[in-house]
């Protein structure tokens, strides 16, 4: 069975600009660097650049743009720089690139984006580290080493950026299904069939996929209430009716009889009782029926695109589906009433009709 939750990648356009944007922009600011001074504050100069052309190409590819994004960036890469000097070692430099990895990102997916910006900038740092001190690289011209360490540096940076896409999705039926108390019997039966028909929902549009998770969800909560709602054990009331005759038809005090016919009478609304929601029951398994069939003929509507069928057969399972509600609440008015004290007759409601 597939997972309850899983993770989706939204915004592919939105991914391959900024991730475009910031390879080629930590690759056109490293080789520009070479013409500047080989180190700043102790940062190879080259490095300093991808970050600049990373801040500036993240910049701009977002949407919306902002200058507020881009001065913070830039401010992230001053400081970066500048911990690194003081302390006299640029290892501190990947601190500088997660900060611009991270800002911008979603606040609700902060939890994971966070902790990909900060090992993908470690890895991007270091890569950067390899490509400049190469050996294999040293009859490269100055401006094509450091253009080379930019595009490691931007690739893995831009790379870092899916953190930011990918989000949590919860699939409520699958998650309700999960949540199911035991099922038995018929109930059990009917609300697998209905998880079947939402296995076979994928290619369904999203309107007409929400009309079957609605659906899907009252069946799952009445299966429920069907199998955990407690029986009524009729053949018991039957059996001390039988008994309470016989010790009324001996009975020769009079005052003693009349309290066995009360019992009697009492056990006798329990029998009626016991009849109508076995009915009851009855009448909701047959609706369940009703809806899983419903919903079954609406999806090969959809499914063979037509549009005419999946129109009545989507307002015959809306029906079906608030008729099955009313039963369901029916079923619980009968199960609390089953839960009153046995000599109270009068605490029974009637029956869901």
């Amino acid at each position: 069975m597939p997972a309850a939750t899983g993770l989706a990648f939204d915004d592919h356009p939105g991914f391959h600009r900024v991730a475009l944007a910031t390879g080629g922009a930590a690759t056109v600011g490293a080789a520009a660097a070479a013409l500047g001074p080989a180190t700043i504050a102790g940062v190879p100069g080259s490095v300093v650049g991808a970050l600049v052309g990373i801040a500036a190409g993240l910049s701009w590819a977002e949407r919306p743009t902002s200058a507020l994004r881009m001065g913070a960036r830039l401010c992230a890469i001053a400081a970066g720089v500048g911990a690194a000097s003081v302390a006299g070692s640029w290892a501190l430099t990947p601190l500088a690139l997660a900060a611009v990895l991270i800002i911008g990102a979603p606040r609700a997916r902060l939890a994971w984006a966070a902790p990909i910006a900060a090992l993908a900038a470690a890895a991007a740092v270091w890569a950067a580290d390899r490509v400049l001190g190469a050996a294999a690289l040293a009859s490269w011209s100055a401006p094509a080493i450091d253009a080379a360490s930019g595009l490691f540096l931007g690739c893995i940076a831009a790379g870092a950026l899916a953190g930011r896409h990918l989000a949590v999705q919860v699939d409520p039926i699958l998650a309700a299904w999960r949540a199911l108390p035991p099922l038995v019997g018929e109930p059990k039966a009917l609300a697998e069939r209905g998880l079947a028909i939402w296995h076979d929902t994928q290619t369904m549009r999203a309107d007409d996929r929400a009309l079957v998770a609605g659906g899907l969800t009252t069946l799952f909560a009445v299966a429920a209430k069907a199998s955990t709602a407690p029986a009524i054990d009729a053949a018991s009331i039957d059996v001390r009716i039988a008994e309470l005759d016989l010790r009324i038809a001996a009975c020769t005090d009079a005052i003693a009889a009349a309290q066995f016919k009360d019992a009697r009478a009492a056990l006798a609304d329990q029998q009626r009782y016991a009849a109508s929601v076995a009915a009851s029951r009855e009448r909701i398994v047959a609706r369940m029926h009703h809806c899983v069939a419903t919903l079954e003929t609406f999806r090969l509507a959809c499914a063979h695109a037509d549009a005419s069928a999946a129109a009545r057969e989507a307002a015959d399972a809306r029906t079906a589906v608030a008729v099955l509600a009313d039963l369901s609440d029916g079923l619980s008015e009968a199960a609390r009433a089953t839960d009153a004290p046995a000599d109270e007759p009068s605490a029974l409601p009637a029956a869901a009709s």
